[in-house]
């Protein structure tokens, strides 16, 4: 009896043990870090975030128990290593990770590596990087790997430090105190400058990748299939569920940071927009005010010419005078075309240059003359002169300036009226060493919307027989009309940039929404285009066209269904004869604009082909604008450099390649040669 009876206790013990194994979920230990809104720890601490709630949902399915197990990046993917966790979530695929870990192939989404740097620095390129502070995330793969900055910094030889960090917060927190000058994030990450004051972000984009599950290489592949399956599952449709939890996560979350941000100011950004309406405005009025001045001293001169001609007499005994004022005008009028008409100088120093130049030149009387002008700080500055010594006026502010009745005047004894206003004895002395006592002091005074900016000062000697005569006043009055209407017209230039370059950006960020592949493709595009066209030898003007129509393109694609731009396989006949037809959408939008009319031929014809098989016209050769080949190479470049859902991007070197296989069938031979040049010089 006791031996059956422990026969029996010995089944019983096992059906109760295999029971146990049965009913009992297995235990999947997941490490997780903070990005958000990709995975973070919320404030209850729990583990939350869109690539969580992927999980919870996989996990209804599944008889997992989910452990969640908190950590830095590089504590995550130590412990997934050492086998202390089971799952990795957020992660890239690298050829380096390969050989330790195994990675599921279905990514959740694309994102890619951003640049944002201290409110205080200029950085458009990675080449504006060099001689920074540059912070990273340990173990970041933005940073650290072959396509990261790191490795980047170094092919292009940029003198950079990098500091190593813990999470993207504390990347942005030293940012804010400048302890480094900049940072590498993801582009999701980037969202979050808007909680810092003095943190922006920048055009550099690079390494896109897409965002993986790993385990420790041979353990646990059971989990990545069954992640497979579900992903492709879950996502496969617009309507899908994982479509929601992106908009929730992605569009309403970042979404709401925009508009917490609008409303707190709406106020400012109201009356901003409202005072640079009101100052466009303005300075239409204005310059319409100093054409019609213009105008009127035209027929002034006209007059005056008119008056010589019908002095015969005068005009046979004063030939010589007569053959030097025609000079004059003539030069006046060449001024006007070289600056008012045409020109955009970077500042207003080497305008007022200008002015002296011909101020001396119109005014014979004169002896010497000065060209002055004002800091930020409304100090006085010379800034050149002719036939005398410069003088440095130091601590000499606008409003301790001699105050004159007219903005055109000749006084006598000027430098003692002078030294009258100012109040350093030093500034005093030079003033007596430097300037001559004169016989008349011709002053010139140019504005810019009530304001003075600068002037000229024209002299002549005190022991000169020589006074300013009638006609030299009205030279200069005419000089001065001029200075005044050039300076608002540059105003109003500036501002009208501002504003196309915003509207731009805007039409940018509608296709960015619209087709979530083309982020950082644009800007990329441009920067390789623009870098092409300077390298060519184009002047300043074209190169920004250039770079401008390269920003846009693509913005044809708007018009193009969602389901064709995100298709993974193959486009039918059909759906790429639609695609195909984004050159001229892009191009309709925009030739009736005097904002964008320019480019609008460039981007039409940026998919045609050398050898007459691109599209949408056909063109072959000589016959496809120059601007439009240059785009080409960049756009094809930066295609085959990026990852893409419907294939696998391939070196630098290979891109090269393979545009030098196709010189005279895809690109020009000539702007390709010169493309492959420049790219291998930088490496």
């Amino acid at each position: 009896m006791n031996y059956k009876k422990m026969i029996s206790i010995t089944i019983l013990l096992f059906v109760m043990t295999m029971s146990s194994f049965s009913f009992s979920n297995e235990i999947l230990k997941v490490g997780y870090y903070d990005d958000y809104p990709l995975v973070f720890k919320d404030d209850n601490g729990e583990a939350a975030g869109f690539i969580i709630d992927i999980l919870d949902k996989f996990n209804a399915n599944n008889d997992y128990e989910i452990e969640y197990i908190y950590g830095s990046w590089s504590e995550m993917l130590n412990r997934l290593e050492n086998g202390k966790i089971d799952l990795a979530v957020g992660i890239f695929k690298s050829e380096k990770r390969d050989e330790i870990y195994d990675f599921n192939k279905n990514p959740l989404l694309i994102t890619w590596g951003k640049v944002s740097v201290n409110s205080k620095y200029k950085v458009k390129s990675l080449l504006d990087l060099d001689g920074l502070k540059v912070g990273y995330m340990d173990g970041d793969y933005y940073a650290v790997e072959e396509d990261g900055l790191i490795n980047e910094a170094r092919e292009l030889d940029l003198s950079v430090e990098f500091v190593k960090y813990d999470t993207y917060e504390d990347i942005f927190k030293a940012i804010e105190k400048n302890e480094v000058n900049a940072g590498v994030t993801n582009n999701i990450a980037v969202n979050q400058i808007y909680d810092y004051k003095h943190i922006k972000t920048t055009p550099i984009n690079f390494a896109a990748n897409g965002i993986m599950f790993a385990t420790k290489e041979g353990k646990n592949s059971k989990v990545l299939i069954e992640l497979d399956d579900f992903i492709y599952n879950f996502s496969k449709n617009e309507k899908s569920a994982y479509n929601e939890l992106y908009n929730f996560w992605f569009t309403d979350k970042l979404r709401n940071k925009y508009e917490l941000f609008y409303y707190e100011n709406k106020t400012e950004i109201v009356l901003s927009i409202f005072a640079i309406f009101l100052i466009i405005v303005f300075s239409r009025l204005q310059i319409l005010y100093k054409t019609r001045e213009l105008r009127r001293t035209n027929k002034e001169l006209k007059k005056a010419n008119k008056t010589i001609k019908n002095t015969s007499k005068e005009i046979k005994n004063n030939y010589n005078d007569l053959k030097l004022l025609i000079n004059k005008f003539e030069n006046l009028i060449y001024f006007i075309n070289k600056n008012l008409v045409s020109s955009h100088k970077e500042n207003e120093e080497s305008f007022l240059k200008e002015l002296m130049i011909e101020a001396f030149d119109l005014v014979k009387e004169a002896d010497y003359v000065f060209a002055y002008g004002y800091d930020e700080n409304g100090n006085l500055v010379i800034v050149d002169s002719i036939n005398t010594e410069k003088i440095k006026f130091i601590d000499v502010n606008r409003k301790n300036i001699i105050k004159f009745d007219s903005d055109i005047c000749i006084v006598k004894d000027f430098q003692n009226e002078l030294i009258k206003h100012i109040d350093k004895e030093s500034t005093k002395d030079e003033i007596i060493r430097k300037m001559d006592i004169t016989k008349e002091s011709f002053i010139t005074v140019f504005r810019k919307e009530d304001s003075i900016v600068g002037g000229v000062l024209l002299e002549i000697k005190k022991d000169s027989n020589k006074s300013f005569t009638k006609e030299s006043e009205r030279l200069m009055y005419a000089l001065k009309n001029i200075a005044e209407s050039y300076l608002l017209n540059e105003s109003y230039y500036k501002a009208n940039q501002i504003f196309k370059n915003e509207m731009i950006y805007a039409m940018i960020q509608l296709l960015e929404i619209h087709d979530n592949y083309t982020k950082g493709h644009s800007e990329a595009v441009a920067n390789y285009a623009k870098d092409l066209a300077k390298y060519i030898g184009m002047n300043d003007e074209k190169v920004n066209e250039i770079y401008w129509a390269s920003i846009v393109h693509d913005i044809g694609k708007i018009l193009i269904d969602k389901s064709i731009l995100t298709k993974e396989d193959s486009l039918t006949f059909d759906e790429y004869e639609i695609m195909k037809k984004h050159p001229e959408f892009g191009y309709q939008a925009l030739k009736d604009s005097k904002l964008t009319e320019k480019i609008a031929e460039y981007i039409l014809y940026h998919h045609e082909r050398i050898d007459g098989k691109g599209y949408p016209k056909g063109l072959k050769g000589d016959e496809i604008p120059i601007e439009s080949k240059i785009i080409a190479i960049a756009d094809s470049y930066d295609a085959m450099t990026s990852e893409r859902t419907y294939k696998e991007r391939i070196s630098k070197k290979d891109a090269l390649k393979e545009i030098k296989r196709n010189l005279n069938l895809q690109f020009d031979v000539e702007l390709g040669l010169k493309f492959i040049d420049m790219m291998e010089s930088r490496w």
